[in-house]
């Protein structure tokens, strides 16, 4: 069958299809590289969001235990 002059090769279209919805299964099961990577560097994001809000809560307490070094010495 020919459309706009060339052929199609419906076998290697269903074949591309399938190995398309394979790497996208593995992707969600976190079993390819780019999913492994994915997953640490949300990892990461997520500790460095955590620590910035205890950080940030530290901060917002009237009485914390953070004191500078002059009052440290009092």
């Amino acid at each position: 069958m020919l459309i706009l002059g060339k052929p199609l090769n419906y076998q290697g279209v269903r074949e591309k299809q399938r190995a398309h919805e394979r790497y996208m299964r593995l992707q969600e099961q976190g079993k390819t590289e780019q999913a492994r990577k994915d997953l640490e560097r949300l990892s990461l994001i997520c500790q460095q969001r955590e620590e910035a809000a205890k950080n940030e809560k530290r901060k917002r307490l009237p009485g914390s235990r953070r004191r500078s070094k002059v009052e440290a010495r009092k």
